[in-house]
């Protein structure tokens, strides 16, 4: 038995598509693809200034956790805030320290432009060392928290950076009374 496809008697020809139907069909896809662009820029702007905070945070913990290090060390009677020529009030701290092979040893950390910077020697060498901690620093700041005890000292840092868009981020974080172990 052959098979035989014939048209179909109650069906008239394929139907074409109106105009009309054809423009809203058009104008459908365009809002469906204009908020795909739309929900995917939104998605990589917010995802690139979550990196730039993440950075950020990053680089503040970093440069507080090594200052904390080393103020802990320091001996307290050598401990000197004043400023760098050109900056902000109490923006730099000088002090001196024993490391573990008995060699004094002079720190300074400051802000100079917008680096926070660690400059170190052995006592009585001639040349510095120089580290910068972050190239993003707008404002520092070292303090005695209680005027009575120069054991105990605080530093604020305000670390910002620049989104993609050229807005700027900014975290300040503090250490609130770092403990100076060497009276």
């Amino acid at each position: 038995m052959a098979l035989t496809l014939s048209p179909n008697k109650h069906h008239s020809s394929a139907r074409g598509v109106t105009l009309i139907e054809l423009m809203i069909a058009i104008s459908i896809s365009t809002l469906v693809g204009y908020s795909f662009t739309q929900a995917q820029r939104i998605i990589m702007r917010f995802t690139l200034a979550s990196k730039v905070k993440q950075e950020t945070v990053q680089e503040s913990r970093t440069a507080l956790t090594v200052m904390q290090k080393m103020i802990q060390q320091g001996k307290a009677s050598t401990f000197v805030i004043d400023q760098q020529s050109g900056q902000g009030p109490y923006s730099r701290l000088y002090f001196q320290c024993t490391d573990l092979d008995g060699n004094d040893r002079e720190f300074y950390f400051y802000q100079l432009g917008r680096n926070l910077l660690m400059d170190y020697r052995t006592v009585g060498a001639t040349a510095w060392k120089s580290k910068t901690l972050t190239k993003n620093c707008r404002f520092l700041t070292f303090f005695y928290p209680q005027s009575n005890d120069n054991t105990l000292m605080s530093v604020n840092l305000t670390v910002s950076k620049r989104t993609a868009e050229q807005k700027e981020t900014f975290l300040q974080m503090a250490l609130q009374k770092v403990q100076i172990l060497n009276p």
